[in-house]
């Protein structure tokens, strides 16, 4: 019995074979893995979703489909393998303090992944996804429904004549009509409305199992799929249009700091920065090492009391061009507010940045909640054709994997043309 412990809880970091000493034991656990792995996923039937298991266990597949299934926090934390999100289904994080571990998680054709409002009306709500595994994992691959079967699906939800319409052109191969006028291509109307030439997706890792267009470690969105996060903190405010309204994501440091200061002063009324948030300071001088994180005590008005004081120099206030001719130097900048006396001026004031968000997306150890050790980090993938990936407020954490090629925090792989795309005000600290 505790034979068959051991091999069960082996199972999950080989692709389709665990290796035995024996022909005769490669035979028994080779079955008992094949049956393991695809049996028994969390097929969520609505409502609340389930805890998945114990974070010192195993967790199974979940499945979401024709119907949404709410994360309240009811059964926290969750732990679950890969999540299979596709035909119709939503999973959907409530307002709630809460932590999700995950292998993978990828968002098919009609599936939804929804976090929005996490932290709103200031009230301090942090949803945290963690993504576990290994280098040694399978990539997950696409699934569907047949009669209620969860069975693979190579083509990735992709409609059988936009598949086939441009057959024999690698990914890596893409032509634009523009670059190359010889190697036309098959547009169609893809989600969303894009009109684009569609090109079958490729094995993203060397050596990785059949269909697996992602990697591994990921959250992956693919054709049809909405992915829509948009967190509280960090998000308010702000001009696009104008670069001088930053609104709550970044400000100007307002008075100068020598060092040794326990609190600093920002050009706005930072009103969803709050104690124990981090902030950066930047540098304002040559060395770039003397950048500095600190954590906020309290917040009055636009002055942040820190925990602990300020170790460097940084610059607060803007740099006086009253004195230079007319015609030398820059033109005016328009959107520049000069410090007191002044009328024409560069701004050089240190940027100070939270780096706190309401949603985190962060990377654990080969197991859940073990911790990330080394710089084998998750990763997030968008592939052609999706239907809307929405991105606001949130923190990438210890993304990358190890200087991978195509391994990024936030990847946009071959979309050509995309509809309804927004990343803002988003962070990505210790990338790897």
């Amino acid at each position: 019995m505790a034979f068959l412990k051991r091999v069960i809880l082996t199972c999950r970091h080989f692709a389709s074979v665990c290796f035995m000493a024996t022909a005769a034991v490669l035979v028994v656990v080779t079955a008992l893995c094949s049956s393991m792995m695809g049996a028994n996923p969390d097929m969520c039937a609505g409502g609340v979703l389930d805890n998945g298991a114990p974070l010192s266990q195993p967790g199974p597949d979940l499945v979401i489909s024709n119907m949404t299934c709410k994360v309240d926090g009811t059964n926290k934390p969750y732990n679950f393998d890969n999540v299979y999100i596709l035909a119709g289904g939503t999973l959907q994080f409530e307002n709630v303090t809460m932590d999700f571990y995950a292998a993978n998680i990828l968002v098919e054709n009609n599936g939804v992944l929804q976090a929005t409002g996490i932290g709103a009306d200031n009230g301090g709500q942090v949803l945290t996804i963690h993504l576990y595994g290994s280098s040694t994992d399978p990539g997950i691959t696409c699934k569907k429904l047949s009669n209620g079967t969860l069975v693979a699906d190579v083509q990735c939800g992709v409609p059988n004549p936009l598949w086939g319409s441009n057959p024999g052109l690698a990914m890596h191969d893409m032509r634009y009509p523009q670059n190359f006028p010889a190697m036309p291509c098959n547009k169609a109307v893809l989600p969303g409305g894009v009109n684009d030439c569609f090109y079958q997706y490729e094995i993203f890792d060397t050596n990785d199992v059949t269909g697996a267009y992602f990697g591994h470690k990921v959250i992956a969105l693919a054709y049809g799929g909405t992915i829509q996060m948009s967190g509280y903190k960090g998000a308010q405010g702000g001009d696009d249009g104008n670069p001088a309204v930053t609104g709550s994501s970044w400000m100007r440091l307002n008075a100068t700091l020598n060092g040794g200061e326990n609190s600093l002063t920002v050009t706005g009324m930072p009103a969803d920065w709050q104690p124990n948030d981090n902030i950066v300071v930047s540098s304002t001088d040559y060395l770039p090492g003397h950048a500095e994180q600190l954590q906020i005590s309290s917040v009055s008005g636009s002055t942040v009391i820190l925990l602990g004081s300020v170790k460097n120099p940084h610059w607060g206030q803007t740099y006086s061009l009253d004195q230079v001719p007319a015609g030398i130097g820059p033109d005016p900048d328009p959107n520049a507010t000069c410090s007191s006396g002044q009328k024409n001026c560069v701004d050089r004031r240190a940027a100070v940045g939270l780096l706190s968000r309401s949603i985190r997306i962060v990377s654990d150890g080969a197991t859940a909640g073990s911790g990330l050790t080394g710089y084998y980090g998750g990763h997030t993938v968008v592939r052609q054709g999706f239907l809307s990936y929405q991105i606001q407020g949130v923190e990438f954490y210890q993304l990358g994997q190890g200087g991978s090629k195509g391994h990024y925090p936030v990847h946009f792989h071959m979309a050509r043309q995309a509809p309804r795309t927004l990343t803002s005000k988003t962070h990505l600290p210790g990338t790897r």
